[in-house]
């Protein structure tokens, strides 16, 4: 198929040569998730999916995704998340802890080699208080590969340790993008 590049800004001519470039143009554009409700989690470690920030994927396909999320750990004396992602079955891939903002210093435990397979692997943000209340925040960053199968790239999380007097929790504005390769 010739692409007549003439053709493809005139919105008289509905061909298939626009239709191409449009096809093209969304399957490059990056899906963005917004959480909009706070999600709160007290005196429980166990990795439960997030309400919001996953993403459908399709089979035999390369992405990229960030999450950008913003958490609160209360005044908790051992203050900390603990993150991973679950893949469709098969999937390879990896993520790692990009980049981190708040006031206390971050602890982060595995990076780069972060994979998704045999198993899932979890990644903890340790010794990051949110100070009486503010939010602090992390971006990680990753790619998957999906082989025959489709399903969710899904964000899990937990408390870091187990706190019965405070929570830890994902706030709305939180936000996971997955851009096809």
């Amino acid at each position: 198929m010739v692409l007549d590049v003439d053709n493809i800004f005139d919105t008289e001519k509905k061909g298939a040569d626009e239709f191409f470039v449009q096809e093209a143009e969304e399957a490059l554009r990056p899906r963005i998730v917004l959480k909009s409700v706070n999600e709160s989690i007290i005196n429980n470690t166990t990795l439960k999916d997030d309400d919001e920030l996953f993403m459908s994927l399709s089979a035999d396909t390369t992405y990229e995704f960030e999450l950008v999320i913003g958490f609160i750990t209360d005044n908790s004396t051992t203050p900390g998340i603990k993150i991973t992602f679950t893949v469709p079955e098969e999937s390879t891939g990896s993520f790692y802890i990009a980049d981190y903002f708040g006031t206390t210093p971050v602890t982060v435990i595995s990076a780069w080699d972060t994979k998704f397979v045999p198993t899932n692997f979890e990644t903890t943000i340790s010794g990051h208080e949110s100070d009486g209340g503010n939010a602090v925040g992390t971006i990680v960053r990753g790619t998957v590969k999906t082989r025959i199968k489709t399903g969710n790239l899904q964000f899990q999380w937990a408390q870091d340790t187990i706190d019965a007097a405070d929570a830890t929790t994902v706030i709305i504005g939180s936000t996971l993008k997955v851009t096809k390769q």
